[in-house]
């Protein structure tokens, strides 16, 4: 039998709605294999450095115990207890208006004697590393990015986890002397509400040319894809909005 073109595109599309399902259904993490992430500007790189410099943003707020994802494969061994807690004042935050040198927001620790990695950021148990949110503008593109810089015990020097863009979730009136506040998103889902730009978010999976009805479920689990992506990381309430 001869493969029409007709057919190969209908194969094609198939396979990229497979992918986007399976992506959908793994839901997100940050893909920390096989490279060395840049640390924010201004961020030392040794963990001596790094213990004195964080000490101008200090733990703030109230901490929050949230049960997040662990890593496994299907995401199908439960969740793990991660403890995050704000730094300095995330309020001063504005994604317009990113800070050239990286200002740190948030605290993440996982539980102490867990045996699990956490799914989205690959958090390690809290007796074997601490974490902490970093804002800052991106040297080259100059928008608002957020990463997470690792500090593992007993290392000579800190790593940073993979970036991705820092920006409103939702958008209110602005206003001064909010309570300083950090959670994840998926807690605060209900509030980010601010348009999405789903062309710029969009992966680069999903850009395959395709139509009809195949074409229009994968527009909508890319949506939710980018929506679930959204919703996986850290969260802040910034200058007026919070922001994820």
């Amino acid at each position: 039998m001869t493969c029409t073109a007709v057919t190969r595109r209908d194969t094609r599309s198939w396979l990229v709605l497979w992918f986007a399902i399976s992506t959908v259904a793994c839901s997100p993490e940050l893909d920390r294999s096989g490279r060395v992430n840049s640390l924010p500007p201004g961020v030392p790189p040794t963990a001596v450095e790094y213990a004195r410099y964080i000490g101008q943003f200090p733990l703030t707020g109230t901490p929050l115990s949230r049960k997040r994802k662990a890593r496994c494969f299907w995401g199908l061994c439960g969740r793990i207890p991660v403890t995050i807690q704000p730094r300095g004042d995330p309020s001063t935050m504005k994604p317009e208006a990113p800070p050239a040198i990286a200002v740190a927001v948030a605290h993440m620790v996982s539980t102490k004697g867990n045996k699990r990695l956490e799914k989205y950021y690959g958090l390690l148990p809290g007796d074997s590393a601490e974490y902490d949110l970093w804002v800052y503008s991106d040297p080259d593109s100059h928008e608002a990015r957020w990463a997470a810089v690792e500090l593992i015990a007993g290392h000579a020097t800190v790593t940073a986890l993979p970036s991705t863009k820092f920006g409103y979730c939702s958008k209110d009136t602005p206003a001064h002397g909010y309570p300083a506040k950090a959670d994840f998103a998926e807690y605060q889902h209900k509030e980010c509400n601010y348009p999405l730009d789903v062309a710029s978010s969009t992966p680069s999976h999903a850009s395959l040319s395709v139509s009809g009805l195949v074409g229009s479920l994968i527009t909508q689990l890319t949506q939710l894809l980018v929506q679930s992506a959204r919703t996986a990381g850290g969260w802040i309430d910034c200058n007026n909005g919070c922001c994820t």
